[in-house]
Parts: C-alpha cells; structure tokens; sequence
C-alpha cells in the first residue's frame, strides 16, 4: 500500500480510513455543485433513479456556496431527506468543495458526479459488476457522451474496450491525453484514502491529474455497459478556464506536477505526443475567440498553442480551422458587397 507521505502534503487532502465496524453503504454518490441549480433537478433523477435505498448508496449534493441559485430547494423538491445537503459558509474553490464529500462519504465505492452531468439508466448495477468481476482495480471509466445545455448528445469520448476489462499498459496512455470525463469514473475510497485528494494547486485538470495518479499505483479497468454524460455548458468550469486565459497555464504547471512522479522514461516518451495534443485540442477555441473577442482574443489563444507546440501539423490545424470560420462568417457580407 502506498504511504501517506508520498502524496498527502499541503497540496493534497488526507483522506482518512472509515473507522472499524462503521456500517458503510456500497456507493457514495458525491454531487458537488456551484450555480447550476437548472440542472440539478435532471442530475439528482439520474441517480434516484437507479438507487438501492441508503443502506446500498448514499448520496450528498455538496454546494460551494452558490449566489445565483438555491440548490437547497432543489434538493428538497426531489429528494426530501433522502440527499443529504452540505452548503460551504463561502466559496472555497471545486477542489476544497470535493474535499468536502470525500471527507464525509463513507461508501466503498465513490462517485463524483458534477451538479450539471448525468448517468443513464444501469450506470451504478453495471459499475458494481465490473468491480465484482475485478476487484484488484482501482477504479473503473465507461465511455461519456458530451451533452448540451439543452441535453443534446454533441459528442462522445472514445470507447477503450469493447467487452469490460483491466486496460494494458493504461498509465501512457491517460498520461498522455486526458480520455476521461469526471462523471464517468468510479474510484475505491480506499485508493482516496492512500493517495489523499484532488492537487489545491490546479483549478482546472485536477480530474486528469488524478486519473494519472491512479494509473500510476492502481490497475484501472473501463466498463463497456455503462454510460455517463457530460454538460459542455459555457458556465462549467472548462468553459470558464479557457476564457480566462488560465487553463493553458494551469495544464503545463499539471504537467510539471506529473512529470515529477512518473517514470522518467515514460515522461520522455510522451512529452512531445502530449504537446501536439493539446496545441490541436486549443486550436478547436480559434473559432470561438474570433466571436468572442475579435483578433486580440485569437492572437491570444495563438500564444497559448504555440507554448504547447508549433510544429507544421499544429499551424495547418489553425489555419484551417481560423480561415474556414472566417470565411462562413464572412462570406455574406463580402457577396453582398460585391453586388453593390
């Protein structure tokens, strides 16, 4: 087992064990939220959906202190005294805010699900199979589907296995590009308890982070039954990380984090793949910073790629992606003009 010391710092909780003989439910649903009342309603009814009753789950909406809605009310329109509620005295930040539940769940089996995501039907009887099949992982993923404010389906992650299973040779591969979405995964408290909680230094990629450390100690298997799905709202907080300008920042100063525990050859082997990924993943906003801020705001998004990478792959993906918007936003316009 893993010690306290390598992990548990001031940058990182200590998680402490259940105390012996504590009746404990199977799964720990931990909920956190901030300002996304709309949608918790949804959130919370994916879950009451499939619950065993308290003695099998037990489930916790933990809210940082929202000022714009009242997640309370919600909670118990839905949910009565079945959900407990936790309401931080101010705003401490999502990873004190996750903090918070993983300190106060007492479940075997723990699952973050954010107050705007949601899992569908089966999530929580196919996650327990899989851990029942394969109790010497860690923790299980299944594949996400990327939804909309208004639950459209706009996208998916990609399906790691075709039957569930341990992933080989799993830590390059998540160490390299981040594959999972929160609401998706499912971890053992015990795997808490040994490597402490989410980094307080990252305010965005914290999750990724984690899953890293994870592959790093523990096997980690993918559940190809179940299913999760993750809200690309513009008020999450991936969405508020790229406006801000701190998310590019906050990747490389994870990437420093990570690289000071994993293997050295495994850090050289992927540093250059990870850096071109993430270039092409931040040329994906281009379009988005011309709408939302004109050429100051694409010349800056330019910056945070190239501190990734700039290599010929990179500047063609941007290009393309930069002349393409220009043009579909354009091109009335100039017809219009050309007319006159």
């Amino acid at each position: 087992m893993l010690k306290y010391s390598q992990f548990v710092d001031e940058h990182h909780a200590r998680i402490e064990p259940v105390p012996q003989g504590m009746r404990r439910p199977r799964w720990s649903v931990l909920i956190p939220c901030y300002n996304c009342a709309a949608f918790l309603e949804k959130t919370l009814q994916s879950v009451l959906g499939q619950d065993p009753g308290p003695a099998g789950m037990e489930i916790m909406v933990i809210d940082d202190c929202s000022d714009r809605d009242d997640p309370a009310a919600v909670v118990d329109r839905i949910a009565g005294n079945r959900v407990q509620f936790f309401r931080q005295q101010a705003n401490v930040g999502k990873v004190r805010n996750y903090e918070t539940g993983l300190h106060a769940c007492r479940g075997q089996l723990v699952h973050q699900l954010h107050g705007d995501d949601l899992v569908l039907p089966g999530f929580y009887r196919e996650m327990e199979t899989a851990f029942r099949r394969f109790p010497q992982a860690g923790a299980f993923f299944c594949e996400s589907d990327y939804i909309d404010e208004a639950g459209k389906v706009v996208g998916k992650t990609g399906k790691e296995l075709e039957e569930t299973d341990i992933l080989d040779n799993w830590l390059p591969r998540i160490a390299q590009a981040q594959r999972i979405q929160t609401p998706a995964m499912v971890v053992r408290r015990e795997v808490y308890e040994a490597l402490g909680g989410f980094d307080r230094r990252l305010d965005c990629s914290e999750d990724w982070e984690m899953w890293i450390r994870i592959a790093s100690r523990y096997p980690v298997g993918f559940c190809a039954t179940a299913r999760a799905q993750y809200r690309t709202s513009a008020g999450n907080n991936s969405s508020l990380s790229i406006i801000r300008g701190t998310r590019g920042r906050t990747q490389r100063a994870m990437f420093d984090i990570v690289d000071g525990y994993l293997p050295p050859s495994l850090v050289a082997s992927i540093r250059k793949p990870r850096a071109v990924k993430l270039a092409l993943d931040f040329c994906g906003q281009l379009p988005k910073s011309i709408d939302r801020g004109g050429f100051r705001e694409w010349l800056r998004v330019c910056g945070e790629i190239a501190r990734f990478q700039s290599g010929p792959t990179v500047l063609r993906r941007a290009a393309s992606l930069t002349a393409r918007h220009l043009w579909k936003k354009w091109r009335r316009p100039l017809r219009r003009l050309a007319m006159v």
